[in-house]
């Protein structure tokens, strides 16, 4: 009895730290959706350079269980397209299969070519492009992606230019310190004070990516 007491409490300790971890990475998750959501005209250009904002598209592929990020109509280059974010807390071995459904169903609906782009906010393990799909010597598919780690980027820049749509995402960058960090919150509250709740949103996204990150001394 003892014995088997001493077995199930170590496998319902790690279910629930299973669990917990897999919370925190849907926080972040919501927390990016809803960015991106709010500023979407002023965000696809810094994360994909060339893309002109057309339109939202919310689409559930194929079933209920399998939803993407965000897809958008866009122009990129002056071309007609779709793009297609995943952001990605932490590793993922299935990503690549989802990505690529994704991908085909979105093609397949609009008909158009299909840009798909994986932000990582934080160091993890992240997927190589392309997928090559082979059987023996024969490469029966490729595809092509991008990713986006958003710990390698410089936060001076956007400081630097005011890209007031990025600042949420400061905490996960290179160059941050608390200095910087004082100064964009006041420079968020003198350009939203009249607009409390999208003040409120910018901090608390602010806030939960400090929870996670590691480019800033504790």
């Amino acid at each position: 009895m003892e014995q088997a007491k001493a077995t199930v409490e170590p496998n319902s300790r790690k279910r629930n730290q299973t669990k917990r971890r897999s919370q925190k990475a849907q926080r972040f998750d919501t927390s990016f959706k809803a960015w991106i959501r709010a500023h979407p005209r002023e965000i696809l250009p810094q994360l994909l350079p060339g893309v002109t904002y057309v339109d939202t598209l919310d689409v559930e592929i194929i079933r209920s269980t399998m939803r993407a990020d965000k897809v958008f109509k866009i122009k990129y280059n002056g071309e007609d397209a779709i793009l297609e974010i995943e952001f990605e807390s932490r590793a993922d071995r299935d990503l690549l299969s989802r990505l690529l459904t994704y991908n085909a169903v979105l093609h397949q609906e609009h008909k158009l070519p299909v840009i798909t782009i994986v932000v990582y906010p934080f160091r993890v393990t992240m997927a190589e492009s392309p997928l090559q799909v082979t059987l023996g010597d024969n490469i029966i598919l490729t595809f092509h992606f991008q990713t986006l780690p958003l710990f390698q980027l410089d936060a001076e820049q956007f400081v630097r230019d005011h890209v007031v749509c990025m600042y949420p995402l400061l905490p996960t960058m290179q160059g941050v310190h608390h200095e910087m960090i004082k100064q964009v919150m006041d420079e968020l509250v003198t350009l939203y004070q009249k607009d409390e709740v999208t003040l409120a949103d910018q901090l608390v996204w602010m806030s939960l990516l400090l929870e996670r990150t590691d480019t800033i001394p504790p």
